[in-house]
């Protein structure tokens, strides 16, 4: 479902792709707002729910959580991707360290990757596919007991109702 914020996030893309943000500078966008929704991680020690933004489209996937400079522990951002491919994710203009949980069309983990630094532009993700990544706070995953093979549900994946 679009949302009428893409020309601003479509603007912002466009400036960062450009190069018109002065080197260094990670301040000079702001963070993108988007609507939550909770997203639950099935963990052996119980469900832990993150309210979570949701990045459905090309723009806001591409912003993501750059420009914060902090992450609540109970927040998180779901980047979803209409059809299962090579996702690969990077940490430009981002000022956190975030966990990456990549996810297959069923919303099992597939992938982890674990503390990604701020502003490290290395491409990270899984060798096979997936179709969605929750990005949580740097280091919640381990503390949470998050694993590969463990369940993630929202409607976007097909392990709940209303799809």
């Amino acid at each position: 479902m679009a949302r009428t914020r893409l020309p601003r996030a479509l603007a912002a893309v466009l400036v960062v792709a450009a190069g018109l943000l002065p080197a260094g500078c990670s301040q000079a966008a702001e963070p993108q707002a988007l609507p939550t929704e909770p997203v639950v991680v099935e963990t052996l020690d119980g469900p832990v729910t993150f309210t979570t933004e949701i990045a459905d489209d090309h723009g806001e996937r591409a912003i993501g959580l750059m420009y914060r400079d902090h992450l609540p522990r109970d927040r998180a951002m779901l980047f979803q991707y209409e059809r299962p491919s090579q996702i690969r994710m990077w940490m430009r203009n981002t000022l956190i360290p975030l966990d990456m949980l990549f996810m297959d069309r069923r919303g099992e983990i597939v992938h982890i990757e674990r503390q990604a630094q701020p502003h490290d532009e290395t491409p990270r993700g899984p060798d096979g596919l997936a179709v969605g990544v929750l990005e949580i706070g740097g280091g919640l995953a381990r503390e949470m007991g998050i694993e590969k093979g463990m369940t993630v549900r929202h409607p976007f994946f097909e392990n709940t109702q209303g799809r």
